[in-house]
């Protein structure tokens, strides 16, 4: 079953809308277009989680993740993938730090060169094991980029299904390895921020079924760009862009080095009003998808969407840490505000749409008859915060979409009161039960 584009499109976030840090704030108004300057924000923070050692944060079970994420950007040919490669000078000034600081180590002269190479960023033209060797070389971290999928799947071609499982392990952070002649490589915990782009027939060919368990684990942003002709010649945006772009990666690297040197990892950790939001969120649905008999397959996108909001909120909370002058190489925690809470979940769930409509068309398609229709109210939900004002509430409405008006939020509202899920405290100020928990209070789920 196909979805029509328009679907795709009113999912879409615009980053103007989002509270970012002033790093990415910067270079994301650098860009005209929305659906570019989305695809800029979300391969910016997949690449500066690459950035981002010594950073983790408690999750359920006992899970410890880092910030790194996988991420897949699906639009047809000329329709402004091109923003990765932007993103990737974020990264650039650290990518040359790691190189010039590995200079004069020996490698025995039995490495190949992609597994000899230092960097932040991984080639993508080597064999599975070689890669394993690289990111071990590289400490076990790293980005890797590919602005078109075939050809990372011409890369490792036979090899794919060796390759795929190794990233699915790399995305949970579980130790990989790989045979030599003479002994065992491995990762014992691998981080690796992964961002793929390519059309849809290519993404289908990735991805070919729900179930593999590669394609719950990416972030997936789908779009239809408009049908218009860009100019040809360059502008003066150009340059600024880029002269932006350059003094944010020389801040980028700054925040490596703080977070470098420090001797444990800084911990990320969220009160209980913010699990709640996350629980919330994703609870509701995973609700909905049952109530319209989606195949169970599909769960697992709901559930790893909640790790991918995790990780994005630490992504946020770190880089505003460092812009407000906090001591990365010797703080203890560091934790979202409610505006970094509402940001991550708002492009988690928005990845997560996309995945659900995506998945229709794998070639091994579990053919899900997958519903938005009653949704909206319970992400409405969701997204409010513990403690609001009205305003608040109609701004999410309208981050949502053009059609939740003004009077559908104060239905919602009203709809909410009378059922006991919000307490109006006076005129225009609202709170949801249980919700008294004072700002910043840390809470770290204890390991199971």
């Amino acid at each position: 079953m196909k979805h029509s584009t328009s679907k795709h499109e009113r999912s879409l976030v615009d980053p103007k809308d989002l509270p970012l840090p002033e790093v990415l704030r910067d270079t994301v108004t650098t860009f005209t277009e929305p659906h570019e300057r989305l695809i800029y924000l979300a391969s910016s923070l997949a690449v500066l989680a690459g950035c981002m050692p010594n950073v983790q944060g408690l999750y359920k079970q006992g899970r410890r993740y880092s910030p790194t994420h996988f991420l897949c950007v699906v639009a047809r040919s000329a329709s402004g993938k091109s923003a990765i490669n932007w993103a990737r000078k974020l990264g650039q000034e650290v990518h040359k730090k790691i190189i010039k600081s590995s200079e004069g180590i020996s490698f025995g002269g039995e490495e190949s060169v992609a597994e000899q190479h230092h960097g932040l960023f991984l080639t993508t033209d080597a064999s599975a094991a070689a890669f394993i060797r690289a990111l071990d070389a590289n400490g076990g971290r790293g980005v890797m980029i590919a602005t078109e999928i075939d050809t990372l799947l011409g890369s490792f071609g036979q090899e794919w299904g060796k390759f795929s499982d190794k990233l699915r392990m790399a995305a949970e952070h579980e130790p990989i390895e790989t045979l030599r002649v003479d002994d065992i490589v491995s990762v014992d915990r691998p981080e690796l921020s992964l961002v793929l782009s390519g059309t849809p027939n290519q993404a289908r060919e990735l991805f070919t079924s729900p179930e593999d368990g590669l394609y719950s684990r990416f972030g997936l942003l789908v779009y239809e760009a408009p049908r218009t002709w860009d100019r040809g010649g360059p502008s003066p945006e150009d340059e600024d862009r880029r002269a932006t772009v350059k003094q944010a990666a020389a801040r980028v690297k700054a925040l490596y080095q703080r977070l470098q040197q420090r001797e444990s990892p800084l911990r990320f950790t969220m009160n209980e009003s913010q699990w709640d939001s996350l629980d919330s969120l994703f609870e509701t649905r995973l609700r909905d998808l049952a109530q319209h008999s989606a195949p169970a397959e599909l769960d697992s996108c709901v559930k790893r969407a909640g790790v991918t909001a995790f990780r994005l909120a630490m992504t946020l909370s770190v880089l505003r840490a460092f812009e407000e002058g906090e001591a990365l190489d010797s703080i203890q925690t560091v934790s979202p505000t409610g505006e970094e809470m509402e940001a991550a979940l708002r492009l988690a769930d928005m990845y997560l749409e996309n995945a659900l409509h995506f998945a229709e068309g794998l070639p091994k398609s579990i053919s899900p008859q997958v519903s938005s229709k009653g949704m909206t109210y319970e992400v409405f939900y969701g997204l409010l915060p513990s403690h609001f004002q009205r305003k608040k509430a109609v701004a999410i409405g309208e981050s949502m979409s053009p059609e939740l008006s003004e009077s559908t939020v104060d239905r919602y509202l009203k709809k909410l009161s009378e059922s006991g899920r919000l307490t109006k405290l006076s005129h225009g100020k609202y709170t949801k039960p249980n919700g008294e928990a004072p700002a910043g209070a840390a809470h770290e789920r204890a390991e199971g």
